[in-house]
């Protein structure tokens, strides 16, 4: 018997992907303003440098969050007999990202309240007073879209994706 994912599960999980993607290119940015232009933490900002306030951050990362909860709910990653009949592996490289961003978010609420008690910019959270935030932050983001692209690619829902843009690229032509 075939496995049947939703539809809807996948359609997010593929925007949920490309959405921390481009978000993934702000703080590759960030990287090469630090490391290679030897800028500091205050003046690396990214390409969106406008954007970088604390305030986005938290609220991308909570509805980046919200998205993963969504994926989790939607593609029914906490049944296990879902997933029976194939590796489990994938199942536990999504659930470890899900988790793992769900400490990037209590980190992001330990620099709002930073933020909100000094307005400090950037705020330190609970890792940074210890760890470069830069360098803290292209880990936290690596991990958390590296960890959902893998089971998303391992469960072969790019092809389910490639497959219904073909499918509709048929249609009009």
């Amino acid at each position: 018997m075939e496995k049947t994912y939703s539809r809807f599960g996948i359609a997010v999980f593929t925007i949920t992907l490309l959405w921390q993607g481009g978000h993934y290119i702000e703080h590759l940015a960030q990287m090469y303003q630090h490391v290679f232009l030897r800028w500091p933490i205050k003046e690396s900002h990214g390409l969106l440098f406008f954007a970088d306030l604390e305030w986005n951050h938290f609220l991308f990362n909570f509805s980046y969050f919200l998205l993963l909860v969504t994926i989790f709910i939607s593609l029914r990653f906490f049944d296990r007999s879902m997933f029976a009949s194939v590796a489990q592996w994938p199942r536990y490289l999504f659930l470890l990202g899900f988790s793992f961003q769900g400490y990037h978010v209590l980190e992001h609420a330990a620099r709002i309240g930073q933020h909100l008690q000094t307005g400090c910019s950037p705020c330190p959270g609970f890792l940074g007073w210890y760890f470069n935030g830069i360098y803290l932050h292209f880990v936290y983001n690596s991990t958390v879209l590296i960890l959902p692209a893998c089971a998303f690619f391992a469960y072969g829902f790019h092809k389910i994706v490639i497959a219904y843009f073909q499918k509709a690229r048929n249609k009009t032509a």
